[in-house]
């Protein structure tokens, strides 16, 4: 069997305009880094993952694949995960509602420089052993960047979120998820449902 291998594109934000919403700029960038793999042969999918409908009337994914569409990408390289409200939402509800279900092995996560020790740490317990993952953490300017200690603040909270939970434990870790992490418990049989 041949596998294909994804790239994950984590989001950041994005931006109200005058015509809609756009990329933040650590939002395109990281979109770049993930067309760039595509157009070099690299991988040979997209995953654009972000919801954030609590903060948005429109998904982040989909304005991650308009901006994609627009940079020459076919539209069927492109897959949207837009259930997700943060970054371990992001990294389980694509495992869970994409990768598995495409038995996708191979997988690029990437994501803004100061945020891959974290997103490593978190994507090697949710995924589990069973997946070659590879991480790219694309430069962003210093105004940008989150300090050291929130990082290892949100590394802690996720620590303490899946405390008990085994590693690569899909059940487990969609239970913790939606039962215990304050962005999804108020709406858990919807994701359950939309997932």
């Amino acid at each position: 069997m041949v596998y294909e291998k994804y790239a994950l594109i984590l989001c950041h934000d994005i931006k109200k305009t005058d015509y809609g919403y756009g990329l933040s700029e650590q939002t395109r960038e990281r979109t770049d880094a993930g067309i760039s793999l595509l157009k070099e042969g690299k991988v040979e999918r997209l995953i654009m993952s972000g919801g954030c409908e609590h903060l948005y009337p429109i998904s982040i994914s989909s304005v991650m694949k308009k901006y994609a569409l627009s940079k020459g990408v076919d539209s069927r390289c492109i897959v949207e995960e837009d259930l997700s409200r943060d970054t371990v939402g992001q990294l389980i509800f694509s495992k869970l509602g994409i990768i598995k279900s495409r038995n996708i092995k191979d997988l690029v996560i990437i994501t803004s420089d100061y945020h891959i020790s974290r997103v490593r740490k978190e994507s090697i317990f949710i995924f589990g052993n069973n997946y070659n993952l590879s991480f790219l953490g694309v430069p962003c300017d210093d105004g940008e960047k989150r300090g050291a200690q929130q990082e290892n603040e949100s590394l802690e909270g996720f620590r303490k979120t899946f405390e008990g939970v085994n590693p690569g434990d899909d059940e487990q870790l969609l239970e913790r998820l939606l039962s215990s992490h304050k962005l999804y418990s108020y709406k858990k049989e919807e994701f359950k449902r939309r997932l």
